[in-house]
């Protein structure tokens, strides 16, 4: 599968289950889809795919990550992407001017 643009990217990631991680809960609120099944790793490799050759570098701590903003959403990856079977979210956003509104995201971590 390949995905051709960020409408379609989005499309996808979005009709994926999410759970949210609650070991991170309070220092790194997320969730992240675990493909259990064929169908759903062809489309977690694929936006992995789409974000490590469309996103750009994140460093978080002393590790930088490949990272896409997509409507509502960050987007992460871990691993190359045929490697993985992981895809990360929070709700980071990014303004027009290039800054990054983490409200929402900090917002999770009082729940």
């Amino acid at each position: 599968m390949e995905i051709k643009n960020i409408g379609e990217f989005m499309e996808i990631a979005e009709s994926l289950n999410y759970r949210f991680a609650k070991t991170y809960a309070k220092k790194s609120p997320h969730e992240y889809c675990n493909a259990n099944d064929p169908e759903t790793l062809e489309k977690v490799r694929a936006l992995n795919r789409y974000i490590q050759e469309h996103g750009e570098k994140e460093m978080f701590y002393r590790t930088e990550f490949d990272v896409l903003f997509a409507g509502e959403y960050k987007y992460w990856s871990m691993d190359y992407w045929a490697n993985t079977y992981i895809l990360n979210r929070n709700w980071d956003r990014k303004n027009e001017d290039g800054s990054i509104d983490k409200s929402r995201t900090e917002a999770k971590k009082n729940i």
